[in-house]
């Protein structure tokens, strides 16, 4: 028997359509009436609005209809979830059409900046090519380095095993990366978008500065803020964060294998207690990292006065406004577009190639 997924867990994004589907083959306690099911559409439907999901949602409903038995739902319940099922489709299909016309934004100069960081990390590993004997009846993997032999099960051959894997994976990231340039732009990858280590401080007291490199980034705890840990109602990854607009962001840092911390504790010159930024991400790249706040809320009084004291926290720390520190907002009544995250993104790494 199918046993459906309970909305408190973790769901991978191929999933959410098998956990629609589920939906209505099964009653459970949480859907049993019209406010229950309302209240998972008002808290997860618009996480499903970039998936096929939203419009099986849609098609199993209208199957119900005619199939009351298979859901459990009433003729009334059905009503009141159409009725709220309606106003968003209406907003999905504007937001779709919005994009269909919209091309994506590409961040060139990022774009180059990792393609020249592979290419600098393939220079440094050995050329490794594999092949296979067989000795004494087993066959064994053979790695050849300057015209030498080393099997496998030899100490240097588990070495170059590892350099074969990792050449492998660079060159396949290589590719994707390089198609993704002729795609998009014209010409060969600009050589002095340069990969190299980059140092930027902080002051957390007036005589005690930190570089802004991977060793910070690593003693930085993920998910360290204990205040009104009860607003976080939406799951990603293992993280529970405070809005829709998080999980995007939180998700494009993943897929765009830029290493993240979510709300690590930062102390900052002048102050007695410590702040919990957004996010702080590491541009391996550049051995740099750069503190991401995210603001909404924007009508709300004491959120402004929030923000104005965060920003002017990290000035007095030394940090740089859209440099070392950047900031992304949302519209009442709009979705976040991601394409502002990687304006703002491309923008400051740029920027942190040519700084002094």
């Amino acid at each position: 028997m199918l046993t459906m997924a309970r909305a408190d867990k973790p769901l991978k994004s191929d999933a959410k359509q098998f956990y629609c589907l589920l939906l209505v083959q099964r009653k459970d306690p949480l859907f049993d009436n019209c406010s229950g099911f309302l209240l998972f559409c008002q808290a997860d439907i618009l996480n499903f609005m970039h998936h096929d999901a939203f419009g099986s949602i849609l098609f199993i409903l209208s199957l119900s209809r005619f199939r009351p038995e298979i859901s459990g739902l009433t003729a009334d319940s059905f009503v009141g979830i159409c009725q709220v099922l309606s106003v968003l489709s209406d907003k999905h299909r504007l937001y779709n059409q919005t994009m269909q016309i919209l091309e994506p934004y590409i961040p060139k100069e990022y774009l180059a900046l990792k393609i020249n960081y592979l290419r600098q990390q393939l220079a440094a590993l050995p050329e490794v090519t594999k092949t296979k004997r067989v000795i004494r009846g087993k066959k064994l993997d053979v790695y050849i380095v300057n015209s030498r032999l080393y099997y496998s099960d030899s100490k240097i051959g588990k070495e170059l095993q590892l350099d074969y894997i990792k050449r492998d994976q660079l060159k396949c990231e290589l590719i994707k990366l390089e198609s993704t340039w002729n795609c998009y732009f014209k010409g060969t990858v600009p050589e002095d978008i340069e990969p190299r280590k980059i140092t930027r401080r902080m002051y957390r007291s007036a005589d005690d500065a930190v570089i802004l490199n991977s060793d910070f980034f690593e003693s930085l705890k993920h998910d360290a803020d204990p205040n009104y840990r009860e607003t976080k109602t939406m799951f990603y990854n293992g993280t529970y964060y405070r809005s829709a607009a998080e999980v995007d962001i939180a998700r494009f840092y993943t897929e765009n294998g830029i290493p993240f911390k979510y709300e690590p504790e930062i102390w900052l010159n002048g102050l007695k207690y410590p702040v919990y930024s957004d996010f702080v991400i590491l541009i391996k790249e550049l051995d740099l990292c750069k503190f991401h706040e995210h603001f909404g809320m924007k009508n709300s009084a004491n959120y402004n006065r929030i923000t104005a004291t965060k920003y002017n926290n990290y000035s007095g720390a030394g940090l740089l406004p859209e440099l070392d520190v950047f900031y992304t907002y949302e519209v009442d009544g709009v979705p976040f577009d991601l394409r502002t995250l990687r304006t703002k993104l491309n923008s400051v790494i740029y920027d942190s190639l040519f700084i002094p």
